[in-house]
């Protein structure tokens, strides 16, 4: 927060009545932070939350300094302070106005202050929607406050720790040759790290500026009144947070010039594990670890790693953003989705690596193709379509023309996406030719291809091929893919559904909604609740009220 023109900085009730609402404010929601919480899905409302942008915790997550970048790291920070498993009333009001908590991403307010009622009363007997605006008032926007201001002091202290930092002979010995750029670098780190120097161990919050008044009876223990006072001694957030990041891009920049081919086999490595661990946790739970990877591979990319390696390195970090884009998907976080693969896309662009960038795009397609904008996703298979042509890739040409197929099919275009079908037939019986496809796509593409050409049959009408190919789909799988094979089931339940065999569709979407409960997948109940839908006209069936019993326990998972 920027200083007065008297050069005084806000006081800690003035702090307070920026952030959360005062008692005499008849608006619940009124604040930064209840802003921020209720509208956690939006980008432009996060970035209207100036004072929360300019938090150390907010800035030392972000990618860069601009308010898109930081808005993403604001979010990060909120989420991290209500975990699913913490077992305390405010957390779990907030989580549901959060949209957090599944089946609650997307709805209105009012709905979502419904939800919330049964974490403070009981399903039975949940609380009205006016005691849960009073609740989150009274205690869960100064609960939350308290969380923000803990991880503030710890990311602030954390910053102005002390880095013994290493010597130039030992610096020398291990790099030598070192660029000139990284030298003067590694020279002007030790000085600022000098015990005895302007930045060194003399650098304490609690030298900046003198101590605040605070009462204690509004802000309870005298432990938490000092870690408030810590927190607000460093609120010029410019003048601690300029500090803090002075070391860091020297340090990041030690840290890429260090790097080798070893180093990237490792990353590479870790995502790929990555990618099998969501399938068998579930999305959430891998989330923050695969984001973790996003922030280490591009800081690095803006550490100046040595420059042969640093395509490579780039594609590593497309790989991981496109991943993270994916769990975001997955627990309905459209926008934050799309953030990451446009990230994902424009860093296979850096890596010159046109078959990546192909993929990303197509996959990207497919949640549009998902999200009923199949005229959207076009546009981008039109793109990724070109890419792909530079290079000889048949399992990347199968993966775009199966996502063109179902699109044209969604279109109505059912000439276009026979013709689709046809090409990735034609796609896969290349494979054996050799390619530079990307290697996720030879573990996911043969089940998944044919899950999607079923989906394609189906939506033309032509069901027993859709019928055979969705069988093959659920063969094909890898029994350890829980979460994957969730969703062809859905698919040959709704084809069930068209054929007339409805006590079939809902045992095959049970099946489905264990799965996605099991692996806490947002999408994969969304996908159960929409072929709900299609029974509709059946709903008084013993099979349909048995799949309405498991979808009302699945809304509290």
């Amino acid at each position: 927060m920027e200083a007065r023109r008297d050069g005084d900085y806000p006081s800690l009730p003035e702090l307070r009545a920026v952030l959360i609402p005062g008692a005499d404010e008849d608006q619940w929601d009124r604040g930064e932070l209840p802003r921020a919480v209720c509208h956690l899905e939006s980008q432009s409302e996060l970035r209207e939350c100036q004072v929360l942008l300019q938090l150390a915790c907010v800035a030392r997550r972000s990618l860069d300094e601009t308010d898109e970048s930081r808005a993403v790291a604001l979010r990060e920070v909120l989420v991290d302070l209500l975990p699913r498993d913490l077992d305390d009333p405010c957390s779990k009001v907030l989580r549901v106005l959060a949209g957090l908590e599944p089946g609650t991403s997307g709805r209105g307010r009012e709905q979502r202050q419904q939800v919330a009622g049964s974490r403070i009363g009981s399903e039975r007997q949940p609380a009205t929607s006016r005691t849960v605006r009073r609740f989150a008032k009274q205690r869960c926007w100064p609960w939350l406050l308290d969380r923000l201001i803990e991880r503030e002091v710890q990311d602030r202290k954390a910053a102005a720790e002390p880095v013994a930092a290493p010597s130039l002979a030992a610096i020398h010995g291990r790099l030598a040759p070192l660029p000139a750029d990284v030298a003067w670098t590694t020279a002007v780190a030790q000085i600022l790290w000098m015990p005895g120097g302007e930045w060194g161990d003399d650098l304490l919050l609690y030298h900046v500026t003198p101590a605040l008044p605070q009462p204690a009876e509004e802000w309870g223990r005298l432990e938490d009144d000092v870690k408030r006072r810590s927190f607000l001694l460093g609120i010029p957030a410019v003048f601690l947070s300029s500090r803090a990041r002075l070391w860091r891009p020297l340090w990041s920049r030690l840290q890429a010039a260090t790097l080798d081919v070893g180093a990237l086999d490792e990353l590479a490595a870790a995502l790929a594990r990555d990618k099998r661990l969501h399938d068998r946790l579930g999305s959430r739970a891998v989330q923050g670890l695969v984001t973790e990877r996003v922030r280490l591979t591009t800081e690095l990319l803006r550490g100046s790693p040595p420059v042969a390696l640093r395509p490579r390195l780039a594609a590593i970090a497309g790989d991981a953003a496109m991943h993270a884009g994916f769990l975001c998907h997955d627990q309905g976080q459209w926008s934050a989705s799309r953030s990451y693969y446009l990230l994902a896309a424009e860093l296979a662009h850096e890596a010159a690596d046109p078959l990546l960038e192909a993929y990303v795009l197509g996959d990207w397609s497919r949640k549009l193709i998902a999200a009923g904008d199949a005229a959207g996703a076009m546009t981008f298979l039109e793109r990724a379509d070109a890419l792909a042509a530079r290079i000889p890739a048949p399992m990347t040409g199968a993966f775009l023309a199966a996502a063109e197929a179902e699109a044209q099919a969604r279109l109505g275009n059912a000439v276009a996406s026979l013709q689709a079908l046809e090409r990735v037939d034609w796609s896969l019986d290349r494979t054996d030719d050799g390619g530079q496809d990307p290697p996720c796509l030879y573990w996911l593409a043969l089940p998944g291809l044919a899950d999607q050409k079923g989906r394609t049959h189906m939506l033309l009408g032509r069901l027993g091929d859709a019928e055979a190919l969705l069988a093959t789909s659920l063969s094909t799988w890898d029994p350890a893919f829980v979460r994957d094979r969730a969703i062809p089931l859905v698919d040959l339940a709704s084809v069930r559904i068209r054929q007339g065999e409805l006590d079939e569709s809902c045992r095959l979407a049970g099946e489905a909604l264990e799965v996605a409960v099991a692996t806490t997948s947002p999408k994969l109940v969304q996908r159960v609740r929409d072929l709900r839908a299609e029974l509709q006209p059946w709903s008084e069936s013993s099979g349909v009220r048995a799949l309405d019993e498991q979808l009302a326990t699945a809304v509290w998972v």
